[in-house]
């Protein structure tokens, strides 16, 4: 036990033991009378009963309790995960909207400039078959060998050639106008 000796004489009729844990003990004592008379030693045997916080009970409370805190922290969780998932959801919606719409307006706009090129090469083939139509098919001078040909830098050039026959007299005229495209071809 917590003591191996027989403790010294006193004259107190109590023993007091601290921070005894739960269990069985014995305890043993002897008394001497005014004679110094010795009696025979006497046993006695008792039982520390654990705190209620250390019962069987209190540790399936505990394990109760931590199993309940584990199962609850894993639904918190998950029904956060589920909000965060909704809300990525909403969001990744929401932005494929915006690329959807995105989308259809640079459909749009290329529509538009299709259109816009469509009309433009349009106006540049008139362009071109009115310049092509002012040119001399095959231009001829008398006793001269002529050949022309124009190939403009761009659909519609800026030069120009004809041969103009005036009561006999023939002309040669040639232009060229600096720049290119219609505007200069105009």
């Amino acid at each position: 036990g917590i003591e191996k000796e027989w403790s010294p004489w006193t004259k107190l009729t109590t023993k007091e033991y601290t921070h005894l844990r739960e269990g069985t003990y014995g305890f043993t004592a002897q008394a001497k009378n005014v004679f110094g008379e010795i009696s025979q030693p006497v046993y006695f045997k008792f039982t520390i009963e654990a705190p209620y916080y250390r019962t069987l009970w209190a540790y399936l409370i505990y394990g109760f309790l931590g199993i309940a805190f584990f199962a609850g922290s894993v639904r918190i969780y998950t029904w956060r995960l589920i909000v965060s998932r909704r809300k990525l959801q909403a969001i990744v919606k929401e932005r494929t909207a915006e690329v959807h719409r995105q989308k259809d307006e640079i459909l749009e706009a290329k529509n538009e400039i299709q259109t816009a090129h469509d009309a433009l090469w349009g106006e540049m083939a008139l362009a071109k078959k009115i310049q092509t139509v002012l040119l001399p098919v095959t231009p001829t001078v008398p006793g001269y060998e002529i050949t022309a040909h124009m190939k403009p830098a761009d659909e519609v050039g800026g030069d120009y050639y004809d041969v103009i026959d005036a009561k006999g007299a023939h002309w040669i005229a040639i232009g060229d106008v600096s720049g290119h495209g219609v505007p200069s071809g105009l």
